[in-house]
Protein backbone atom coordinates (compact mmCIF):
# COMPACT_ATOMS: atom_id res chain seq x y z
CA UNK A 1 0.00 0.00 0.00
CA UNK A 2 0.92 3.28 -0.54
CA UNK A 3 -0.09 4.92 3.30
CA UNK A 4 2.17 3.72 5.83
CA UNK A 5 -0.88 4.26 8.03
CA UNK A 6 -2.33 1.01 6.44
CA UNK A 7 0.27 -0.40 6.70
CA UNK A 8 0.30 -0.06 10.69
CA UNK A 9 -2.83 -0.68 10.58
CA UNK A 10 -2.57 -4.38 9.00
CA UNK A 11 0.93 -5.02 11.30
CA UNK A 12 -2.20 -3.88 14.13
CA UNK A 13 -4.81 -6.65 12.67
CA UNK A 14 -1.76 -9.05 12.34
CA UNK A 15 -0.96 -9.08 15.78
CA UNK A 16 -4.81 -8.80 17.21
CA UNK A 17 -5.23 -12.10 15.60
CA UNK A 18 -1.84 -13.09 16.87
CA UNK A 19 -0.03 -13.53 13.37
CA UNK A 20 3.52 -12.70 13.96
CA UNK A 21 3.76 -9.51 12.08
CA UNK A 22 7.47 -10.45 11.18
CA UNK A 23 6.33 -13.41 9.09
CA UNK A 24 4.73 -11.11 6.52
CA UNK A 25 6.04 -8.47 4.03
CA UNK A 26 4.38 -5.40 4.38
CA UNK A 27 5.68 -2.66 1.31
CA UNK A 28 5.14 1.07 1.30
CA UNK A 29 5.04 1.54 -2.09
CA UNK A 30 2.56 2.00 -5.50
CA UNK A 31 1.17 -1.00 -6.96
CA UNK A 32 2.44 -0.34 -10.52
CA UNK A 33 6.05 0.39 -9.18
CA UNK A 34 5.91 -2.50 -6.51
CA UNK A 35 4.93 -4.69 -8.99
CA UNK A 36 7.54 -3.20 -12.04
CA UNK A 37 10.13 -4.21 -9.84
CA UNK A 38 8.97 -7.72 -9.23
CA UNK A 39 8.85 -8.01 -12.80
CA UNK A 40 12.47 -6.78 -13.26
CA UNK A 41 13.84 -9.74 -10.66
CA UNK A 42 11.19 -12.20 -12.16
CA UNK A 43 9.25 -12.74 -9.00
CA UNK A 44 6.26 -14.96 -9.77
CA UNK A 45 3.72 -15.64 -7.16
CA UNK A 46 1.45 -18.37 -7.67
CA UNK A 47 -1.70 -16.11 -5.98
CA UNK A 48 -2.04 -12.95 -6.90
CA UNK A 49 -4.95 -10.96 -5.36
CA UNK A 50 -6.17 -7.49 -6.90
CA UNK A 51 -8.74 -5.67 -4.55
CA UNK A 52 -8.20 -2.05 -5.49
CA UNK A 53 -9.86 0.72 -4.18
CA UNK A 54 -13.09 2.45 -6.79
CA UNK A 55 -10.44 5.42 -6.68
CA UNK A 56 -7.66 7.05 -5.14
CA UNK A 57 -5.00 9.67 -5.56
CA UNK A 58 -1.60 10.12 -4.25
CA UNK A 59 0.90 12.94 -4.90
CA UNK A 60 2.00 11.79 -8.06
CA UNK A 61 -0.63 9.21 -9.17
CA UNK A 62 -4.27 8.49 -9.72
CA UNK A 63 -5.69 5.13 -9.93
CA UNK A 64 -9.44 4.77 -11.23
CA UNK A 65 -10.71 1.26 -11.59
CA UNK A 66 -12.78 1.80 -14.12
CA UNK A 67 -10.15 3.67 -16.32
CA UNK A 68 -6.85 1.36 -14.53
CA UNK A 69 -8.49 -1.97 -13.45
CA UNK A 70 -7.29 -3.90 -16.81
CA UNK A 71 -3.85 -2.39 -16.66
CA UNK A 72 -3.45 -3.43 -13.11
CA UNK A 73 -4.63 -6.60 -13.82
CA UNK A 74 -2.76 -7.06 -17.41
CA UNK A 75 0.61 -6.06 -15.45
CA UNK A 76 -0.20 -8.28 -12.49
CA UNK A 77 -1.20 -11.23 -14.61
CA UNK A 78 2.78 -11.27 -15.71
CA UNK A 79 3.66 -12.26 -11.82
CA UNK A 80 1.11 -14.94 -11.61
CA UNK A 81 3.16 -18.02 -11.58
CA UNK A 82 2.54 -20.92 -14.34
CA UNK A 83 -0.99 -22.73 -13.72
CA UNK A 84 -1.31 -20.04 -10.62
CA UNK A 85 -4.19 -17.69 -9.71
CA UNK A 86 -5.07 -14.27 -10.04
CA UNK A 87 -8.48 -13.23 -7.62
CA UNK A 88 -9.58 -9.93 -8.94
CA UNK A 89 -12.12 -7.48 -6.67
CA UNK A 90 -13.54 -4.71 -7.15
CA UNK A 91 -16.74 -2.78 -5.45
CA UNK A 92 -17.31 -0.53 -7.67
CA UNK A 93 -20.65 0.02 -8.24
CA UNK A 94 -20.42 1.10 -11.86
CA UNK A 95 -18.43 -1.73 -12.97
CA UNK A 96 -20.65 -4.89 -13.80
CA UNK A 97 -19.21 -8.69 -13.18
CA UNK A 98 -19.71 -8.80 -17.01
CA UNK A 99 -17.30 -5.70 -17.27
CA UNK A 100 -15.06 -7.18 -14.70
CA UNK A 101 -14.75 -10.59 -16.71
CA UNK A 102 -14.17 -8.88 -20.22
CA UNK A 103 -11.48 -6.86 -18.50
CA UNK A 104 -9.72 -9.38 -17.29
CA UNK A 105 -9.85 -11.73 -20.19
CA UNK A 106 -8.94 -8.23 -21.88
CA UNK A 107 -5.66 -8.17 -19.58
CA UNK A 108 -4.79 -11.60 -19.73
CA UNK A 109 -4.47 -11.58 -23.75
CA UNK A 110 -2.63 -8.41 -23.04
CA UNK A 111 -0.49 -10.16 -20.61
CA UNK A 112 0.05 -12.66 -22.70
CA UNK A 113 -1.10 -15.43 -20.63
CA UNK A 114 -3.85 -17.82 -21.55
CA UNK A 115 -6.60 -18.31 -19.38
CA UNK A 116 -7.47 -21.67 -17.60
CA UNK A 117 -10.42 -21.17 -16.35
CA UNK A 118 -12.57 -17.72 -14.93
CA UNK A 119 -14.66 -18.60 -12.58
CA UNK A 120 -16.92 -15.35 -10.74
CA UNK A 121 -17.45 -15.96 -6.88
CA UNK A 122 -20.50 -15.16 -5.35
CA UNK A 123 -20.65 -12.05 -2.54
CA UNK A 124 -19.73 -13.38 0.72
CA UNK A 125 -22.78 -13.44 3.81
CA UNK A 126 -21.48 -10.17 5.43
CA UNK A 127 -21.43 -7.91 1.77
CA UNK A 128 -25.06 -9.12 0.52
CA UNK A 129 -26.17 -8.05 -2.79
CA UNK A 130 -29.28 -5.47 -2.48
CA UNK A 131 -32.18 -7.15 -3.54
CA UNK A 132 -32.84 -7.29 -7.19
CA UNK A 133 -29.54 -5.86 -7.93
CA UNK A 134 -25.89 -7.10 -8.92
CA UNK A 135 -23.69 -7.23 -5.54
CA UNK A 136 -21.22 -4.38 -5.34
CA UNK A 137 -18.32 -6.87 -4.64
CA UNK A 138 -17.59 -8.51 -7.66
CA UNK A 139 -15.06 -10.78 -6.99
CA UNK A 140 -13.23 -13.17 -10.12
CA UNK A 141 -10.91 -16.11 -9.85
CA UNK A 142 -8.61 -16.61 -13.04
CA UNK A 143 -6.64 -19.53 -13.20
CA UNK A 144 -3.63 -19.28 -15.77
CA UNK A 145 -1.92 -22.34 -17.55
Amino acid sequence: DVSRTVLDWAKRNLEAIQADPAAHTAVESDVFAFMARAKAKNERWDLVILDPPSFSTTTKTTFSAEADYEKLAATAAALVAPNGKLLACTNHRGIRLATLRKKLHDAARKANREVAQMKSLPPPVDFPAPPGEEPHLKSVLVTFR
